[in-house]
């Protein structure tokens, strides 16, 4: 378990490898092989170049707002016209744009074509309002596209996203009103990398700790830290950003033990905030409160007067790993993450004749996993991707024999041994496509 704990900390600090003090240089320096921004390949009609769908036309079009959860990428689309939740169907947005009996393209009169005339009118003309200035290069290059035959995209032959890149991915600031601009690098299979810092949509987790403007330029508003989240096709990358709370950072920063890689990940963050920990706790205090955390339990009375007469100084480490190996571990943790997924007795009420069964099954089919160290990811991709019958090979005469073992008043059947755990899609609040989006 502290393995794992560390090694997840580890994976999600890896990834800060650019880390700027806004006192020192913010410039950007890209490298000659990166293809300059499409606000500057498409600032006037001179250019010959044909955008791209997946690469151009829709990340501008969930930059625009087009394909948001309250416009046209809606489970109900807008106005007659759907687009996938920014972006992510291609085909069913090429159709959507360019086929059907009301294509939004016209190819023959490019300039004519809904997806243009629409976000250029008023709030009469469009519901969405005014959009696209007819000067702009995001115009030119949505009408570039439509001229050249509105291209779709080619799964199997185009290349494929691989990775976007944000620098700087940390800022620590010095003071209030101070501003970083982001820069986004968009990585693809064939080797090539654009500029898309203005294709990306930018948002702030805390707008009372820093704003980030649609062209993706933070300003600090208040201490604290937050996190500025860039989106670009299948890129999801998170930016630190913080302002010390206090004047304690630094050189100012007092020495505070870090005996484990966890201490010195959250110090290495609190000296940035300028947040000196607490103090260690004594034992009486440890013990209640591991015990708490671990085994949802309070520790007995033979059990305290032991530890606090223990004089080791691993002893802490030992109880956390003795409370690890109890059942009550697995029980407490089980509990909560059954919470958190839905396991109700209620919600699965009338899937099987024996009513309270299926909530008990799952718990105890998490239980066992948490029991046996399962990865959290492993874990929950069985639950996730569950079949009821979990082999093509299994013949139907053979699944109902498996469900009757389950169920029958005698059950045979280990519910637990089960490759997957199917529940969770069986919940009488999971039946909508909005319910089941919404619940994963």
């Amino acid at each position: 378990m502290i393995k794992r704990i560390i090694g997840g900390v580890l994976l999600a600090m890896g990834s800060a490898a650019s880390v700027w003090a806004l006192d020192a240089s913010t410039g950007n320096s890209k490298a000659s092989n990166v293809l300059p921004p499409a606000n500057q390949r498409f600032a006037s009609d001179r250019t010959s170049e044909v955008p791209h769908l997946q690469r151009h036309v829709l990340p501008l079009m969930g930059r625009l707002g087009c394909n948001g959860r309250a416009c046209h990428g809606s489970f109900q689309g807008q106005g007659g016209f759907r687009l996938s939740l920014f972006g992510y169907d291609f085909k069913m947005d090429h159709q959507a744009l360019a086929e059907g009996d009301e294509p939004r393209v016209n190819v023959k009169k490019p300039r004519e074509s809904l997806i243009l005339t629409k976000p250029t009118g008023t709030e009469d003309d469009h519901g969405g309002g005014h959009r696209l200035d007819l000067d702009s290069w995001q115009y030119r290059l949505i009408a570039r596209w439509i001229e050249a035959g509105a291209p779709a995209v080619n799964e199997e032959e185009d290349p494929h996203f691989v990775r976007l890149e944000i620098s700087p991915l940390e800022v620590v600031y010095k003071q209030t009103g101070q501003t970083t601009q982001l820069h986004a690098i968009c990585h693809w299979s064939d080797g090539t990398a654009e500029d898309v810092t203005p294709l990306c949509r930018f948002q702030t987790n805390d707008e009372a700790v820093a704003k980030v403007d649609a062209a993706g330029k933070i300003t600090i508003v208040g201490p604290g830290d937050t996190h500025i989240v860039a989106f670009y096709d299948n890129g999801v990358v998170p930016v630190s950003v913080m302002l010390p709370v206090t004047d304690k950072t630094g050189p100012q920063y007092p020495s505070v033990s870090t005996p484990t890689q966890i201490d010195v990940l959250v110090v290495d963050k609190l000296r940035k905030l300028g947040i000196v920990p607490s103090g260690v706790c004594n034992d009486a205090e440890f013990l209640r409160r591991v015990s708490l955390d671990v085994t949802g339990s309070l520790p007995t009375a033979e059990e305290v007067e032991k530890f606090l007469a223990d004089k080791s100084p691993e002893k802490r480490a030992h109880k956390v790993e003795e409370l690890l190996e109890r059942p009550a571990y697995a029980a407490w943790w089980a509990t909560k993450f059954c919470d958190i997924w839905g396991d109700s007795e209620n919600q699965l009420r009338n899937i099987t004749p024996q009513q309270t069964l299926p909530a008990d099954q799952w718990y105890r089919w998490v239980e066992k996993r948490i029991a046996d160290n399962m990865h959290y990811d492993d874990l929950v991709e069985r639950i996730v991707m569950a079949k009821g019958r979990e082999s093509k090979d299994v013949s139907y005469k053979d699944y109902c024999t498996e469900m009757r073992s389950y169920f029958c008043s005698k059950p045979t059947g280990d519910f637990t041994e089960r490759e997957t755990m199917p529940w969770y899609w069986m919940r009488r609040n999971m039946k909508k496509d909005n319910e089941k989006a919404l619940s994963f």
